[in-house]
């Protein structure tokens, strides 16, 4: 529902958090670029919006997706005093705990959470787990119902499921170690 549903957001924010996703030999790959063409979209409604970039090394990269993003914004002219760099994290539940503690540093708030259609409700899941104010904004126009996006939302699927139950298994045994990783 959330992947097909959710609509492009009009309003103006102060933040655009751009989840990373792996690079292509340093570059990023075609849904990336998505994430980053919709935060630079928001930013031409509302020019003192940060776009906070967040990823850091993944795979056999040199750059951080942070940085790769950075690049592809900076070479659209995207104002280097926009962008706010998170290039620590290697995965969304670390892209959003770091965002987290850069949001309360900066007290930013009215947030757009860019991603995928099909990525949206695990991202919005570990917000709200997080409690990142958000409003969620895909960064593709459409949800094409295919094999791969099928595939793709079974995989989310799955790693929500595995939130929840590492959340719930945390709670009952008041482990704050694993609670602490994930709030």
């Amino acid at each position: 529902m959330t992947a097909r549903y959710t609509a492009i957001p009009e309003q103006s924010f102060n933040t655009a958090l751009v989840l990373g996703m792996a690079l292509d030999n340093n570059q990023p790959r075609p849904f990336y670029l998505a994430r980053l063409e919709r935060a630079k979209n928001i930013l031409q409604r509302n020019t003192n919006m940060k776009i906070m970039i967040l990823g850091g090394k993944t795979g056999q990269s040199t750059l951080t997706e942070a940085e790769a993003g950075r690049d592809y914004l900076l070479s659209q002219d995207v104002p280097e005093s926009n962008i706010v760099l998170e290039d620590v994290s290697r995965h969304t539940l670390e892209n959003l705990k770091q965002a987290k503690n850069i949001l309360s540093e900066q007290e930013l708030q009215d947030t757009a959470l860019i991603s995928q259609r099909y990525h949206l409700y695990r991202a919005h899941t570990l917000a709200n787990g997080f409690k990142i104010p958000h409003t969620l904004c895909p960064a593709d126009d459409i949800f094409r119902l295919n094999f791969l996006n099928s595939i793709r939302l079974l995989k989310e699927a799955f790693y929500t499921h595995w939130y929840w139950i590492g959340k719930i298994f945390s709670i009952l045994i008041n482990n704050q170690h694993m609670l602490n990783r994930i709030r």
